[in-house]
């Protein structure tokens, strides 16, 4: 069975520059390319089911342009029959009982007369698939029990009104609050492996994260905040034939010792940010084979077309732009306040040079210490310069400049008096 995995896609704007072909959020529109990438990218790599770990959506309340966006990459899924699963995010979650989660805009997406192509999923549970023969090709189709070649076990994210609802929690602290969420999640995995049908491939499908994964940068804030973790050995522990996960952006893998039981992330297809530059974006195809002690899981990524963040640290007066790396690119060039009428220039070289934007951050100078040598009347105005220089360790760069001006003031005035 070949299976298609991604998460994290955030559809969401981002910033206020806008897409020139289509006026809508520029950001907005490179997420949706990648998003639409991966669908459309299962189709011809023969996937026969596409899971999705959560975060379709950046925010609980969606704009209709995002729900639109979303609705139409999975219905070019639905063209073909490739049946989808969707499991509640974090960021897909509603902020309170007396709303709907984003993922309810989904509903009737690609709708059959079975009503079974696109499955959201916002409490665990098991899906049990197994493949069909159709027109477009083999795929696989939701069944009972009985006749399932492929059993998903589903772990979204927890609804905590719900998981925490008892008054034993009202007055433990956050940190006390994570490790009940840890303990509840990990019997709610438990439980999902124990209803395990035999001799059938299993997978758990899951948005959480891991102990050991490695935070991308805009997935480290989340972490080192206080967001509960999984251990990553007991989720090995519970014997499933592969554990797919979203959450964190950054993708990254592992195998037990025994070089089974793999876990994955898909990570994002699309950068978030600068926060996650210099990471490969991708998607996961996997292959599945036999259950239990005789599975075998390959998988492999798929490279998305995703918008590569670079930084440019600027630190002399030689401005030196390396323009053939940022055709495309999101560039943010951070520049020394002493240069800072150069950023219009420089922003039109990186422009002009295929940039898709450009960030200018200025770097302000540090205030200078107490003056280490004081400037004196007494001092000659090329020396007293020279002094206020030395105390100015943000200017030494102009300082060659500066006291070249200073010689051909004095020369063209004839004084080199004191001041």
């Amino acid at each position: 069975m070949r299976i298609a995995f991604s998460g994290d896609w955030h559809l969401g704007a981002q910033g206020s520059r806008l897409d020139p072909e289509t006026g809508l959020n520029a950001r907005l529109v490179d997420r949706a390319r990648c998003a639409r990438f991966v669908a459309e990218e299962a189709v011809r790599q023969g996937a026969e089911i596409l899971l999705h770990g959560g975060d379709v959506f950046d925010s609980c309340r969606p704009t209709p342009t995002e729900a639109r966006l979303a609705r139409n990459i999975f219905a070019r899924a639905a063209e073909v029959d490739l049946p989808v699963i969707v499991l509640l995010g974090n960021h897909d979650a509603a902020r309170s009982p007396a709303e709907k989660d984003a993922l309810d805009l989904l509903a009737g997406v690609g709708d059959r007369a079975d009503g079974l192509f696109l499955s959201v999923v916002d409490r665990p549970r098991v899906l049990y698939y197994r493949e069909v023969q159709t027109e477009q090709g083999n795929y696989l189709r939701p069944c009972d029990g009985q006749a399932a070649e492929l059993q998903i076990a589903c772990v979204p994210w927890p609804n905590k009104q719900l998981l925490l609802a008892g008054d034993e929690y009202r007055r433990l602290s956050p940190g006390d609050l994570n490790q009940v969420v840890r303990e509840k999640m990990l019997e709610i995995a438990q439980g999902l492996a124990d209803s395990r049908l035999p001799g059938v491939p299993s997978i758990l499908l899951g948005h959480f994260s891991l102990d050991l994964a490695e935070a991308g940068g805009m997935s480290r804030l989340m972490v080192l905040g206080g967001d509960w973790t999984l251990p990553m050995a007991e989720m090995q522990a519970l014997g499933f034939d592969a554990v797919l996960a979203a959450h964190i952006h950054k993708p990254q893998a592992w195998m037990d010792g025994g070089g089974r039981r793999l876990v994955v992330y898909c990570g994002s297809p699309e950068a978030m940010g600068f926060g996650e530059e210099g990471e490969e974006k991708s998607f996961c195809l996997l292959e599945v084979a036999g259950a239990g002690p005789a599975a075998n899981v390959a998988f492999q990524r798929i490279a998305t077309p995703f918008t590569r963040f670079v930084t440019i640290d600027i630190e002399g007066p030689r401005v030196e732009l390396f323009t053939e790396e940022v055709g495309g690119a999101s560039i943010r060039v951070r520049l020394p306040e002493a240069m800072a009428h150069e950023a219009a220039a420089i922003t039109k070289t990186l422009e002009e040079a295929g940039a898709n934007e450009v960030r200018i951050e200025v770097v302000r100078a540090e205030a200078a210490p107490h003056r280490a040598t004081e400037v004196s009347e007494q001092m000659a105005v090329a020396e007293a310069i020279q002094a206020w220089l030395k105390q100015r360790p943000d200017l030494e760069p102009l300082t060659p400049d500066v006291m070249a001006e200073v010689q051909r003031l004095e020369a063209d005035t004839g004084q080199g008096a004191a001041i």
